[in-house]
């Protein structure tokens, strides 16, 4: 079986460390198989999974991306902000990620979505597809990169690519369709490949996976990945807003629920970049705090918590969001093995200067 298709005829470009290359040969089959389940990787490969394992500091490569001359525009239900990135401390640890969100056309993003068997695989519904880019340089080398695709108008994930180099390095492309997915995964075969060319890995596989319960009526499956934009772009800022979505994880159905709640006033410090200008952004503003619950959707659902699916942290979860800009500037929670975290926001880019 050959690697999976794009609509435009070529194949998914690996993403790191060989943004130009492409996935395998057709000489390296794909082993078949179908899971009844979805699997425990849907989680965000998070700050906390980071402080968790690796017991020393992450951090982004130095020269943070600066504000492009034309930045994406932004669409009515979108965010004015580019990029975001976030920095959480727990005793001596450490740890930074960021989280991009572009809007592109849909022909632009079908040209990128693979050919997934049936059931069909979903198209995009509008104009715009959201695609949501997590990047992450982890200890000992690894770096990981994940980039997620979503339907502008649902919210529904279409397609999502991540990349890990480094330490247990691997690729996998997950093609949503329905409750189920495609997932095309490659890893090196053993020791000797874990250095080499991606394209030399032989250790491949093709699975169709299916994520346990039902649906609720009018919801759709998201992915993890992109949950703090999917947030912070429902303009949470203003009560009465309430947010539900539905994600899978440990092979079962999540409903993650986001209530505004009350107004607090909290000390910020995070750098603002935006075409033509920076900032020091020092003091204390208004934010909205927003309370997450989740609960599984399933009748024989794993005897643990329900995971948030956002930075790995079980039980509630707090996200303070700037009045008036829908910018997320902290996120307080529960991680296992840590216990209570707090991610807070380091750096913003604007697509238009602030007001």
């Amino acid at each position: 079986m050959t690697e999976p298709r794009l609509a435009s005829g070529g194949q998914p470009a690996w993403i790191v460390p060989l943004p130009s290359a492409h996935l395998g040969t057709a000489s390296m089959a794909w082993r078949d198989g179908y899971h009844g389940g979805m699997n425990g990787a849907t989680t965000l490969r998070s700050l906390a999974a980071a402080l968790l394992l690796a017991g020393t500091g992450l951090s982004l490569p130095s020269g943070a991306a600066s504000p492009p001359e034309n930045p994406p525009r932004t669409t009515t239900e979108g965010v004015g902000w580019w990029e975001i990135e976030l920095t959480a401390r727990k005793f001596l640890l450490s740890a930074e990620s960021s989280l991009r969100v572009e809007h592109v056309s849909s022909r632009e993003a079908q040209e990128k979505l693979a050919e997934a068997p049936a059931p069909p695989a979903p198209e995009p519904s509008g104009p715009e597809v959201d695609r949501v880019t997590v990047s992450s340089v982890l200890p000992f080398g690894r770096r990981e990169r994940v980039v997620t695709w979503l339907d502008t108008l649902s919210g529904r994930a279409l397609q999502t690519e991540k990349t890990r180099t480094g330490s247990k390095p691997y690729w996998k492309l997950q093609r949503y369709h329905g409750q189920t997915y495609t997932e095309w995964r490659a890893a090196p075969a053993d020791r000797t490949e874990e250095g080499g060319d991606p394209r030399s890995w032989d250790d491949r596989r093709k699975e169709v996976i299916s994520c346990a319960g039902r649906v609720p009526p009018g919801q759709v499956i998201t992915d993890s990945y992109a949950l703090l934009y999917r947030v912070a772009a429902a303009h949470l800022d203003q009560p009465g807003r309430d947010l539900v979505l539905t994600l899978c994880s440990h092979r079962h159905l999540v409903e993650v629920r986001f209530r505004p709640g009350r107004i607090e006033t909290e000390k910020v410090s995070f750098e603002e970049s935006w075409p033509g200008g920076h900032r020091q952004r020092r003091g204390r503003i208004q934010v909205r705090t927003v309370l997450g619950t989740a609960r599984w959707l399933t009748k024989h659902a794993p005897g643990t918590e329900p995971e948030t699916g956002l930075m790995g942290m079980r039980g509630p979860l707090e996200i303070l969001i700037e009045k008036g800009t829908d910018l997320p500037v902290e996120v307080r929670g529960h991680a296992p093995g840590i216990g209570r975290l707090v991610v807070r926001l380091k750096r913003v880019i604007w697509r238009q200067p602030p007001s």
